[in-house]
């Protein structure tokens, strides 16, 4: 077969997906944030790297992804994971700063 498609093609398949997925989620706009670099992905959020402006400290900011239409109970989970970890005061548990919501309306 000389022109394979992204079925018959592991690689190809694999290529594809990552060109998507880094096309559907740009860097977004945190109010008091600058310099956001992509730091790492899962299935619910990507955790960019910036630096706060009120502070100049540098953070991590986690962004609920937009590549799907997220519902209510994504929303709902993410907050929750929001709240939990607001809570928490452990020297190896992230703290939490700040939380709202992006200038294209995901939640951090």
């Amino acid at each position: 077969m000389a022109n394979s498609a992204w079925y018959d093609d592991d690689g190809l398949l694999e290529a594809l997906v990552k060109q998507t997925l880094a096309s559907q989620d740009s860097a977004p706009r945190v109010t008091d944030c600058e310099t956001l670099h992509e730091l790492a992905r899962g299935g619910q959020g990507i955790v960019y790297t910036a630096i706060q402006r009120s502070t100049h400290r540098p953070v991590a900011v986690k962004v609920l992804r937009d590549a799907l239409e997220p519902t209510s109970t994504d929303r709902r989970r993410f907050e929750r994971e929001v709240d939990l970890a607001a809570r928490l005061r452990h020297p190896n548990i992230v703290t939490i700063h700040a939380s709202g919501q992006t200038d294209d309306g995901r939640p951090f």
